[in-house]
């Protein structure tokens, strides 16, 4: 018997063909389709070939398929026509792919199927026009899944939920009319938008998400809103082209990933509970760094503004300022860059300037006490400043496996320390002699700072500076 007699000799009944338990079911094709049937209902079957369901005209045949078997590969073509009826896959086990193409005016029902080797579900349009899916539903999956993959269409709803072990999903080309969710996955290695629409009041979720790789790019909406809630990303963050108003992320954490963001705007987000990781390792420019410095500013998280205030001042150092010459019209910004960085990381920390003050109070209090006697072994000194700086400085940074120790704050303590090893060694006062010599008030006559008013003079000058520093950073701690 051929396939398509097998199909012809099926028997109907009120519209509809019934199949349970055949272990057998040959091929089925175009030529296998009766337009009389209702409904196509199997049950425990098994297809030893492949389901290609093709027809250019409006179809309104319902389809349902429960703990069946596939063999081979199922495809539903409807590229010029459309199909009216449900399509429902319950409960099956797949040996080949799956995959729709045309127009689907009722539900795609895709619930606790099986895959026994990695294979694709896809769901496409012709190429010259987006055909629209009113409904597609894709539910409890546990099982092999190369990729599921929506391609230059129109979707109304889309809902993807507890599907776990699944290699990617891949949004390219498609519009977003109504709905689109995508829940409860705890293994999935590579989420991809690309060329989104999210058309007006659409409401968008992404909820409790463990994702290796998430790559947005090229995304434009109107949506109502987009929510990501409870996403974990371990190892790539890509945003490129994307447009993040209305958007809410809620305990969306990217700590671990390599961050990169591009052309994106977060205006009119809201970031609660955002894990950025080290935010100086994001790849972004400074335009992206001013824009989340204001969200989290405005949302009155200025601890995290603050840190990406002094990437965005960073970017501009890095981008525009180190083109320029110190002898061109640009000489002022730079070195007030260059003080604003080395001085308190741009007001990052208010540590930084109090260990400069330290510095320049101790090395000018120094430089008077061995200026004024000759026969103090000055190349002394300068051993005792280089090796506190070698395994003060450097070697406990070295160390650390982890480069936890700031390499920077470390070489500012080496030669504090130096220095008040000097000043014990030499005997060069007591911290009262200290004491006088960094108070503000001019040295009274006959002290040994008399004679060297221009150091105290410069001293203070630059001390001075640097308390504006100081308290520039500690008011950055709370506000701007």
């Amino acid at each position: 018997m051929s396939f398509k007699d097998y199909w012809d000799e099926l028997p109907l009944k009120d519209g509809t063909i019934t199949i349970t338990k055949d272990n057998s079911i040959p091929k089925f094709d175009y030529t296998c389709y009766d337009k009389k049937v209702k409904e196509y209902s199997f049950t425990d079957c098994t297809f030893i070939d492949e389901f290609m369901f093709d027809s250019y005209e409006e179809v309104n045949t319902e389809f349902t398929f429960k703990r069946c078997i596939f063999k081979e590969q199922i495809e539903f073509n409807v590229e010029n026509g459309k199909l009216n009826n449900i399509l429902a896959f319950d409960s099956t086990v797949h040996e080949k792919w799956i995959e729709f193409k045309g127009t689907f005016l009722a539900r795609i029902f895709i619930r606790n199927i099986t895959f026994t080797d990695y294979a694709n579900i896809k769901f496409s349009s012709p190429v010259d026009k987006k055909t629209l899916y009113e409904d597609i539903v894709i539910l409890n999956s546990k099982s092999k899944l190369e990729e599921i993959s929506f391609t230059g269409i129109q979707i109304n709803k889309l809902l993807i939920q507890d599907v776990s072990n699944i290699n990617k999903i891949k949004l390219s080309n498609i519009d977003i009319q109504s709905k689109l969710t995508l829940t409860d996955m705890k293994n999935l290695h590579d989420l991809k938008l690309y060329n989104v629409d999210f058309l007006e009041n659409s409401k968008i979720l992404f909820e409790n998400l463990n994702i290796n790789s998430f790559n947005i790019e090229k995304v434009s909406q109107d949506a109502k809103f987009i929510q990501f809630h409870h996403i974990d990303i371990l190892e790539n963050f890509i945003s490129d082209r994307v447009e993040f108003k209305n958007t809410y992320f809620n305990d969306f954490d990217i700590a671990k990933t390599i961050k990169k963001i591009e052309k994106t705007s977060f205006l009119d987000s809201h970031l609660n509970s955002v894990k950025w990781g080290k935010i100086f390792k994001i790849q972004a420019t400074q335009d992206i760094f001013r824009q989340l410095k204001f969200v989290n500013d405005n949302q009155g998280n200025h601890i995290e503004a603050n840190l990406f205030y002094t990437m965005e001042m960073e970017k501009y150092k890095s981008d525009i300022l180190d083109n320029k010459s110190w002898l061109s019209n640009w000489w002022q910004d730079k070195l007030i860059f260059l003080f604003g960085k080395k001085l308190s990381n741009f007001g990052q920390s208010w540590f930084l300037p109090f260990l400069w003050i330290l510095i320049f109070n101790l090395f000018f209090y120094v430089y008077i006490h061995l200026a004024k006697d000759i026969s103090i072994n000055i190349p002394i000194s300068f051993v005792i400043i280089i090796t506190s700086w070698i395994f003060i400085g450097k070697l406990p940074y070295e160390l650390s496996s982890k480069k936890e120790i700031n390499f920077y704050t470390m070489q500012h303590m080496s030669i504090i320390l130096a220095l008040s090893l000097i000043i014990y060694l030499f005997e060069f006062g007591s911290l009262n002699d200290l004491a006088i010599f960094m108070n503000i008030k001019i040295p009274i006559k006959d002290s040994i700072y008399d004679n060297f008013l221009y150091i105290w003079m410069l001293n203070k000058f630059i001390t001075g500076f640097i308390v504006y520093h100081f308290i520039i950073a500690l008011r950055r701690q709370t506000r701007r």
